[in-house]
């Protein structure tokens, strides 16, 4: 259903000509003291819901011997549906007010906002309400309109006051919580969502913009932020380096677009590619010291966005990766991924994990007969603990992969205390 959220004060309000100009630049005037009656001839299939105070049902008799909300009654008819809510002195009033506007919006409605007569913080919050409504209801806001009438002027023997649309204000708000999922959780699927409908709404509109000034890269940093955090998000850690590369050389050829079409990110663009480039290669499937601190920094960086079984599962890998490199296994490109050669790494450190296992000196001299390790790998052991350090992560893998349903499952947060003991785990294996 097509609804107007409208709101009416105490004020003076004295008549003017409002213009309202449509997307396709037709300009529509109406003039009237009251800015919902405007709305109304501005969208004529749209219903009228009028929020207001007691103290605002009651404003405006000594004008026209009329209440503004009977003025308004009279002009609209059953168009208008006036709804009570209290004055918004203190919070419990305010979310009085939430409340109300939330429960006469049904899912995806199509909503405009409109702020002109509203009084004191009421603006504000239903700004966040509309927000929220937008996110929990699917509601449409297709616009938020503001009658400005002390930016009227003169026009011969007319005044004319503008309208604005401040939906720019939801976008900013829909950035920011874009950005914010990215910064803090590496899921970049709303940023990128963003970046494409801006690329596209501006190639819709290219009758008004100069094909040679539109966006090219717009849409294509958005794909490559897409491809960046599903790499992060399903732990492939060739992935990540293989599109964090594509993305930061994108990211720097769109800098100049972003600076005009998406301001917004355009502010946050030196901490995505400081981040960003920490986990780039150019040889993301050749296995060297370089390749495998990429991968740690990538851990660390799950870590730290509370992606853990992510960094559990690319940890556990990462220490079979090391230990390939320092038996001298890479000697060309994806080898080190190939399934015999992890295998029996795997093998070797089961092996090195029932020796401690065995409480006897006789069981440990048997099993070392039966399972010969590699006099290399013996000296890796010895140094860094391995058997240790493997049985601890495939504890900590298994603990989460089997999601609790274990006999004597650990409590969340030790669980997680754990996961993030895994960046010292690790840190000594150079």
């Amino acid at each position: 259903m097509k609804k107007i959220l409208s709101f009416l004060g105490i004020g003076s309000y004295s008549s003017v000509i409002y213009e309202w100009c449509d997307l396709s630049g037709e300009s529509k005037q109406v003039e009237t003291n009251l800015f919902p009656y405007a709305l109304a001839q501005y969208f004529p299939d749209y219903k009228i819901l009028l929020f207001a105070t007691q103290k605002a049902r009651e404003a405006g008799k000594e004008d026209q011997g009329q209440t503004y909300l009977q003025q308004l009654e009279k002009k609209l008819k059953e168009r208008l549906v006036p709804i009570a809510i209290p004055e918004g002195r203190n919070p419990e009033e305010l979310w009085q007010i939430f409340n109300t506007l939330v429960e006469n919006v049904s899912q995806e409605d199509e909503i405009i906002l409109d702020i002109t007569h509203a009084f004191r913080s009421i603006p504000m919050f239903s700004l966040v309400a509309s927000s929220f409504l937008r996110q929990v209801k699917r509601a449409q806001i297709k616009h938020i309109l503001y009658g400005a009438y002390e930016a009227r002027e003169k026009r011969g023997n007319q005044e004319i006051a503008p309208v604005f649309d401040l939906s720019l204000i939801l976008d900013l708000m829909d950035w920011i919580s874009a950005t914010d999922f990215f910064l803090s959780r590496g899921d970049a699927k709303n940023l990128a969502y963003i970046l494409k409908k801006t690329h596209s709404n501006l190639w819709k509109k290219k009758q008004s913009i100069s094909r040679q000034n539109l966006p090219k890269l717009l849409s294509k940093a958005g794909g490559a932020l897409e491809s960046f955090s599903l790499a992060l998000w399903l732990a492939q850690p060739c992935e990540v380096m293989k599109s964090a590369r594509n993305l930061e050389k994108i990211l720097s050829q769109a800098k100049n677009e972003f600076e005009e079409w998406a301001l917004p990110f355009a502010t946050i663009l030196g901490e995505v590619q400081d981040q960003v480039s920490k986990l780039a290669s150019q040889q993301p499937d050749y296995l060297n010291e370089d390749n495998l601190c990429i991968q740690k920094e990538i851990i660390l960086y799950l870590l730290d966005k509370g992606l853990y079984m992510q960094a559990v599962t690319m940890a556990r890998e990462w220490v079979i990766s090391w230990i390939i490199l320092k038996s001298g296994q890479n000697d060309s490109i994806n080898r080190w991924k190939g399934r015999e050669v992890r295998e029996k790494i795997e093998r070797m450190l089961g092996k090195l994990l029932k020796r401690k296992k065995d409480k006897s000196r006789e069981e440990r001299a048997d099993k070392e007969k039966e399972d010969k390790i590699p006099e290399w790998f013996e000296s890796l052991e010895e140094k860094y603990n391995l058997g240790e350090l493997w049985g601890w992560l495939a504890n900590l893998r298994n603990e989460i992969s089997h999601c609790g349903m274990r006999e004597h499952s650990q409590d969340p947060n030790n669980l997680k205390n754990q996961v993030e003991e895994i960046s010292n785990k690790i840190k000594d294996l150079t």
